[in-house]
């Protein structure tokens, strides 16, 4: 059998494994997948970008199901739900990447309407004008903004809940409509980009999609680098159960994280591999200098193994 590139340069990983005890007591966050299609654009750029109508729309959201609430006092039910999950809401709308780490989860019980019966309605929304405010900007091709709305507002009839607390699950056939909006608020309340949304399902975690953003590709070189370097915050900032974290980051599957997961990582890249795309093939020298800097640092984590 050929060897890979890293072995063809020598590289050869330095574990000093430390045994972490499992962090039984973390809270799992709950994530869905959605896609959908962009069923309006302004002819306004959008930050500077012009996204097509008809373009797709793919992200996913997380939450962490043991948040307390922020009740909003008035006559209806509603409760917000904070998150500040590194990752946590992400989209891709065609030519545009859209990413928060700051956002909430509002449960709307029996909100009433300008017209027609009272809905039940799930808002996952990042927006400038929440209270309490994002702690992360809103961040767009990897520019951060401070000003801006993105949500997905998902609306069912108002027997779907009884209160509003965090539903146990979520299903697209529940609700009679979909959409998410995303403007810069240029003018203030101005929809930029209306998206329907047409696939809702669990967030399925693939192996070394460590910054889960739906792609195995050199983009979760760095994000698995920053996990090594202090496994228990990457895990708890992102609520990673122990199997999650597993499911994420042992690439080379020995129910152990240490820095060969990185190597395994970067020569299935230099292979052309990724559990869900192909990606080019990193520079040789890119693959040298990635792995030469991680081993010379001389850490590595693993978590101990649940079975």
């Amino acid at each position: 059998m050929g060897r890979s590139k890293l072995d063809r340069c020598g590289i050869l990983p330095l574990i000093a494994i430390v045994v972490l005890p499992v962090q039984s007591s973390l809270a799992s966050a709950v994530g869905y997948s959605f896609s959908g299609l962009v069923s309006f654009s302004s002819p306004a750029h959008l930050y500077g970008i012009t996204v097509p109508a008809n373009s797709p729309f793919s992200g996913q959201f997380f939450f962490d199901p043991s948040t307390q609430p922020i009740t909003v006092q008035g006559a209806a039910d509603i409760s917000i739900y904070p998150q500040e999950i590194p990752g946590g809401f992400l989209a891709t709308v065609g030519n545009m990447t859209v990413d928060c780490d700051s956002y909430a989860i509002e449960i709307s019980n029996d909100l009433a309407q300008k017209s027609g019966p009272p809905k039940d309605i799930v808002t996952i929304i990042y927006w400038s004008g929440l209270n309490p405010a994002p702690q992360q900007p809103l961040v767009v091709n990897g520019v951060g903004h401070t000003v801006g709305r993105f949500e997905i507002d998902l609306t069912g009839s108002s027997s779907l809940y009884s209160s509003s607390a965090l539903p146990a699950q979520l299903r697209l056939s529940d609700f009679m409509s979909a959409l998410s909006i995303l403007n810069d608020e240029v003018p203030v309340g101005a929809v930029d980009l209306l998206s329907t949304v047409t696939s809702l399902t669990p967030f399925v975690y693939h192996r070394g999609d460590v910054n889960r953003d739906g792609h195995v590709n050199a983009a979760d070189i760095s994000s698995l680098m920053l996990a090594l370097s202090d496994l228990h915050n990457y895990q708890s900032a992102r609520k990673l159960s122990d199997d999650d974290l597993l499911a994420l980051c042992d690439v080379d599957q020995s129910r152990t994280i240490t820095n060969a997961d990185l190597q395994s990582l970067l020569s299935d890249l230099a292979e052309g591999g990724g559990s869900m795309q192909a990606v080019p093939e990193p520079s040789s020298i890119s693959l040298l200098f990635l792995a030469v800097v991680f081993c010379s640092s001389y850490f590595s984590r693993t978590i101990l193994n649940r079975l």
